[in-house]
């Protein structure tokens, strides 16, 4: 069965099987250009994610990803603390995780897994 995106006529197809969290972050960073988001969206978008990725690993495969891993990296050093080791202000934290419920919400939406 094949996914079509009706937003513009150039769009990218969503790949037909999405099996790692790497390859669902791919997918919706492409969606968001495809869905009219500005480069300058997706490319902070493109950031937030990978947070995730570097938290949990690109190859980390969507059926490990539970609630309760999303809120162990929500509470995570990677989401709250800088690279120095100083709190992250409330609305860059608030926005990693908004980023990621998104994209988790797309794939679920896409079919890509069952609940986000």
């Amino acid at each position: 069965m094949s996914k079509k995106n009706t937003t513009h006529d150039n769009a990218t197809q969503p790949p037909e099987s999405i099996e790692t969290l790497g390859q669902l972050f791919d997918a919706y960073i492409a969606s968001l250009v495809d869905r009219g988001k500005s480069a300058g969206t997706a490319r902070s978008y493109a950031a937030d994610l990978a947070v995730a990725k570097k938290h949990f690993g690109a190859d980390l495969v969507l059926t490990a990803l539970t609630p309760e891993t999303v809120a162990g990296f929500f509470a995570s050093d990677a989401v709250r603390m800088t690279r120095k080791g100083v709190p992250k202000s409330k609305i860059t934290t608030a926005k990693i995780k908004r980023v990621l419920r998104l994209a988790l919400l797309w794939a679920e939406g896409e079919s890509f897994f069952e609940k986000a």
